[in-house]
């Protein structure tokens, strides 16, 4: 029932955008015929990483989100035909995760760079929702690349140790069970100085497989902004510095492989795109105005623009208006008046 409330005025507000899109674009496409995705469009926006992995499921199978980070995400984008696209995309941020159960006690937090190579199908494609649609989803799959290097905070901010107590607190000294007053209570700093991986026993790289949807509104034939969410298959498990009894690296679609998520909002500039005064001009491409301002249809030496009888004889005298003359005011000119 709940993803019918969803999904239903979703379709509905598509629909009205596509509506207006029409209306609005009408104008412009029945005027001439261009393509604004002729060459590649650039995007640049920002959003939020969520990290999927071992960190906080402690050998659960249920796979929570994690801790929320900002990311970046630039890319190009070509058009193929009407409906597919072919885009070439970074992304630049971190991942975290932390559980402070007081038997587990582990964090991370790592720098990653995502390069991925994806298809886009567009729905705006002239069949499924017309290509004026001033709102339109897409989907996108393919396949990608990213290097991390997880870090772990070991430390507080004077460099003294974490000591993980039974009763859940952080001292700066083990538990010395026969003096148990000693050891002072210290606060975690959360900095991640820590490489967990100082002897390199894994590789700090592996494979994507970026799945995602989005949707995009058109601002102009310039200018868009898409909303996106992507999530990102790898097919490693050592993303957090932590991997579930040692599973072989390689494989994607394992269970206990790490993944990720990105989901955010950005801006496209469509370079092929034309603005909409260029695009009404079309219309009169061609015409040469300086031959209208300056025209002379029935040869009586008053411009069109200042002619009030348009369509006098040749020969006929005319007055300052482009009008024949009536000198008796009988309201028959000159050259048909009889008397």
């Amino acid at each position: 029932m709940t993803t019918k409330r969803i999904i239903l005025p979703l379709l509905l507000l598509i629909l009205v955008f596509n509506l207006k899109g029409q209306v609005a674009t009408t104008t412009s496409s029945d005027v001439f015929e261009y393509n604004k995705y002729r060459i590649p469009s650039i995007t640049g926006g920002v959003g939020i990483l969520s990290f999927f992995g071992d960190i906080g499921t402690y050998e659960s199978e249920v796979w929570p989100i994690g801790k929320f980070n900002t990311g970046f995400q630039f890319g190009i984008e070509q058009r193929i035909g009407s409906a597919l696209g072919v885009s070439l995309n970074g992304l630049l941020g971190s991942l975290a995760e932390i559980d402070n159960r007081k038997f587990r006690q582990i964090n991370f937090k790592s720098d990653v760079f995502q390069g991925n190579l994806n298809l886009i199908f567009h729905f705006d494609n002239g069949f499924l929702l017309n290509k004026t649609s001033r709102l339109s989803p897409y989907i996108t799959a393919g396949v990608g690349y990213f290097t991390f290097d997880p870090y772990t905070d070991k430390k507080d901010k004077n460099g003294l140790k974490y000591y993980f107590w039974p009763d859940g607190s952080i001292r700066d000294r083990e538990l010395d069970f026969e003096n148990p007053q000693l050891g002072e209570v210290i606060e975690r700093d959360y900095k991640f100085e820590t490489k967990i991986d100082s002897l390199n026993t894994f590789k700090k790289n592996a494979l994507t497989l970026p799945v995602g949807i989005g949707f995009n509104f058109k601002f102009s034939d310039k200018l868009e902004a898409n909303i996106h969410a992507t999530y990102f298959f790898s097919n490693t498990d050592y993303i957090d510095g932590y991997s579930y009894k040692k599973i072989k690296e390689g494989k994607f679609f394992t269970k206990h492989n790490d993944g990720y998520f990105f989901s955010g909002v950005s801006l496209q500039y469509n370079l092929g795109g034309k603005s909409g005064m260029r695009i009404r001009n079309q219309a009169y491409k061609g015409v040469d105005f300086s031959t209208i301002t300056k025209g002379d249809a029935d040869g009586d030496k008053v411009k069109d623009k200042e002619d009030k009888c348009p369509d006098t004889p040749q020969g006929v005298l005319v007055d300052k208006s482009g009008c024949p003359l009536d000198d008796d005011k009988d309201g028959v000119p000159n050259y048909l008046d009889k008397e």
